[in-house]
């Protein structure tokens, strides 16, 4: 079952703050406007023809799409309904009433749930936001653009779709200049696809329906040439009689927009049989309807909102895929914690409660985290009441939000521990390594230490036989002589291991030296024999304000291969050995005694990653340089008597990167073109230049950070944590400050502003990489 969720959250720019009297105080101002100029949609039809690729860089995703592996498939009919069942989502941008900067603005939480994302607003064409795209891409998921006509006015803008500008058609009956440039934007742009939504009666009836049925099915096949793993789907809206007649299933009316296309998003009034009707239609392709819900009700089977999953429920017995309009409706309609709300959503009640509402993840199985030979997360949710850099806050009582800082989140949210033992996490914005958010740990109930395990993460990540992994988690225990350390499950073709480490013991609780950390390895057959093993040898590293990381060394040597033929012979080291479940293990060596407790936090998760032991820097790598501030104000406006203190400054931070686009691509934005070809029956053909695009070199986003130091600052040098605080986060090479604001005396004493510019990259584990800074000095006197 897909997800497909249409939505907006644009990118604005945090404003700093200034002191005043000793005490941290907030200059705000409203860049709704300054954002709505870098949203890239096209108002009528006519205003797509003058576009061309390589102008507007500003709005190119930076992340390239990851791929999830596939499921390993479950025997049970009812878990394979859940793995095939896919979820397409759709969302309404409602950007006149967001205030983008502010904390805990609506954005996807639950990726692992959505297959697909449409962004989409009530403009012609829409291109996705680099935000959105950086975000979904990180975790998999496919994100489209939108095509939409309502009304008289769509209508004029239809027959100009399928004729062209100049009204030549080709011998199947239609122009393809406006499909050859929708192609264009989703390969310039790095995006995935498009929704075509047509609610406006077509001009010619069935004869331009037909044109329309032979447009959409180019459109697809040249998506599918040019951009991999793209998709376009079709809104149940025209019939093939070229009138808007929602049908709410698939139907004779539709099916043949369907059939050119790789899915259809059905209307929302159906019944509770229409799934079913729905897929029958469909056959062999059922999986490819995604019978829409309303998430604000108006109609849909269920009524919507937190009762979602009564449509659900009708669309696992119907077997198609679901459709899911405007979720956002947690964060607009609903009083109280947005997240709460948006959890109670997508995941339901926790397990156990009377009375239990169901959410999503009971109908839609999770999907495995994106294949990758490592494996990183900080658990960012893109946004935060404080930034923090190694545990160290960053920030004073500044809330910011930016989607594209959005980690890699636990999938694994239904799992629960059996009793006695109850532990359960929960993200914090108080507490954090790196970025804005941790995930709290707390345990309830009886608690029977040493030792418990707590997945997180469905991985599909391959054990080279020939490269140590190192597994590392970094956490900050709140109890005494409570030790966290990383946990796997490993999947292998065979139960039939010889274990040749001797330090390995036998199952969990077993008494180990109080000076070592564990690290907890089950192995699982394809027959599901578990066999579950704790090495007492992994390696504890202080880190700062109190963090601790505990590393475990994985190689393929600690298995012997059945194929050995002794112990004390060559070890053939095994090579179908995966990581398909990755956590963390919570012990208390000094206490093995059970004891109640009500509510009891153990501690905080920062970090959690797989790192290959010989990754090694990419020479090709991007590094920031060339950091410019483009003065646009420096003032000192009256502002609740301040004039006399602080100095405000307004103005652009520009940069760039060691390696341009046209030198790390194969082919650059300028490549792609149109060739012009004459048929023998003299029509022009349009194709397409292949395209190849490699970003995996590029950052995904930056985070800019301002001090205040003396003139001539060492340029080169990494910054002190001490002196900088930070200040918001980019997607591109600029970023707009805003009204910060400097103490004059410290203008007098010849200081200056310094602004730092830190590239980050979210490929192969490397998380934040703080060697890749670069930084100007401004001086505020002339």
């Amino acid at each position: 079952m897909h997800v497909s969720i249409k939505s907006i959250n644009p990118s604005r720019i945090i404003v700093d703050f200034f002191l005043k009297k000793k005490k941290m105080l907030k200059l705000r101002q409203d860049l709704n406007t300054e954002f709505k100029k870098r949203l890239h949609f096209f108002e009528t039809l006519s205003d797509v023809i003058t576009w061309t690729p390589g102008n507007d860089d500003v709005n190119v995703s930076r992340v390239t799409l990851k791929q999830r592996p596939d499921w390993k498939r479950e025997k049970s009919v009812d878990e394979q309904h859940r793995r095939d069942l896919r979820i397409n989502v759709i969302d309404d941008n409602f950007e006149e009433f967001h205030d983008y900067f502010k904390f805990g603005q609506y954005c996807i939480q639950y990726w692992q749930f959505v297959d697909s994302f449409i962004y989409f607003s009530h403009h012609r064409v829409e291109i996705p936001p680099t935000m959105w795209v950086n975000a979904a891409h990180r975790n998999g998921t496919r994100v489209l653009g939108n095509f939409l006509t309502e009304r008289a006015d769509g209508s004029k803008d239809m027959e100009l779709l399928v004729n062209g500008p100049d009204g030549q058609i080709n011998k199947d009956g239609f122009n393809p200049f406006f499909a050859d440039k929708f192609v264009q934007m989703a390969v310039y742009y790095n995006f995935d696809g498009w929704f075509i939504n047509v609610e406006s009666d077509l001009p010619g009836g069935e004869r331009t329906a037909r044109k329309l049925i032979q447009w959409l099915k180019y459109l697809t096949q040249e998506m599918h040439k040019n951009v991999p793993n793209s998709l376009v789907i079709w809104y149940d809206s025209v019939i093939t009689a070229g009138k808007v007649r929602w049908q709410n299933i698939l139907n004779d009316k539709n099916i043949s927009f369907f059939n050119v296309c790789d899915g259809m998003f059905t209307n929302y009034h159906y019944g509770k049989n229409g799934p079913a009707i729905s897929a029958m239609a469909a056959g062999s392709r059922n999986r490819d309807v995604y019978t829409g819900i309303d998430t604000y009700g108006r109609g849909t089977y269920g009524g919507g909102g937190f009762n979602t999953f009564l449509a659900l429920e009708a669309i696992k017995h119907g077997r198609t895929s679901a459709g899911i309009f405007a979720p956002a409706w947690t964060f607009f309609e609903v009083p109280g914690d947005v997240f709460a709300n948006d959890r109670l959503f997508w995941v339901g009640s926790p397990p156990g409660v009377a009375h239990r509402r169901p959410g999503v993840a009971d109908y839609v199985a999770p999907k495995c985290v994106p294949k990758n030979t490592s494996f990183y997360t900080n658990f960012s949710l893109g946004t935060g009441h404080q930034f923090f850099i190694e545990g160290k806050s960053m920030i004073g009582l500044q809330d910011w939000f930016h989607l594209s800082h959005q980690s890699i989140g636990p999938n694994n949210l239904t799992f629960q521990l059996p009793r006695p033992n109850s532990f359960w996490w929960d993200y914090t914005f108080d507490t954090a390594y790196n970025g804005g958010t941790s995930l709290s740990i707390n345990a309830s109930g009886q608690l029977i230490l040493p030792f418990a395990r707590l997945p997180l993460y469905t991985l599909s990540l391959q054990i080279p036989p020939q490269t140590p992994l190192k597994l590392s988690v970094t956490y900050l225990p709140k109890q005494p002589d409570l030790k966290l350390s990383p946990y796997i499950r490993i999947r292998t073709n065979s139960i039939n291991n010889s274990i040749q480490d001797q330090n390995f013991t036998t199952s969990e609780g077993a008494h180990f030296p109080d000076s070592t950390n564990i690290v907890q390895i089950e192995l699982t057959s394809d027959s599901g024999v578990v066999t579950s093993k704790s090495f007492a040898s992994t390696n504890t590293v202080l880190r700062n304000n109190g963090w601790i990381t505990s590393e475990f060394i994985l190689t393929c040597s600690i298995f012997k291969s059945s194929s050995s033929s002794t112990l004390g012979g060559d070890v053939n080291l095994r090579n179908d050995l995966v990581i398909e479940e990755f956590g963390i293990s919570i012990y208390n060596l000094k206490n093995s005694t059970s004891h109640n407790v009500t509510r009891q936090l153990l501690g905080y998760v920062g970090e959690l990653s797989i790192i290959p032991q010989n990754l090694k820097p990419d020479t090709n790598l991007e590094m920031v340089q060339n950091v410019k501030f483009e003065r646009k104000v420096v003032n000192t406006p009256d502002l609740d008597d301040l004039s006399d203190e602080v100095t405000f400054v307004w103005g652009i931070v520009r940069w760039n990167d060691t390696v341009t686009p046209s030198e790390k691509d194969s082919s650059t934005h300028s490549d792609i073109k149109l060739s012009a070809g004459t048929s023998t029956e003299g029509e022009k053909q349009h194709v397409l230049a292949p395209i190849v695009t490699n970003l995996e070199n590029t950052f995904a986003y930056y985070n800019i950070y301002v001090g205040v130091l003396p003139s001539s600052p060492n340029l080169s040098s990494s910054p002190d944590l001490n002196e900088i605080t930070f200040l918001g986060i980019s997607d591109t090479t600029q970023f707009s400050i805003c009204g910060y604001g400097v103490m004059k005396c410290e203008i007098e004493n010849g200081n200056g502003l310094v602004i730092w510019v830190q590239g980050v990259y979210e490929i192969d584990g490397s998380g934040v990489d703080k060697t890749k800074w670069a930084m100007t000095w401004v001086d505020l006197k002339n």
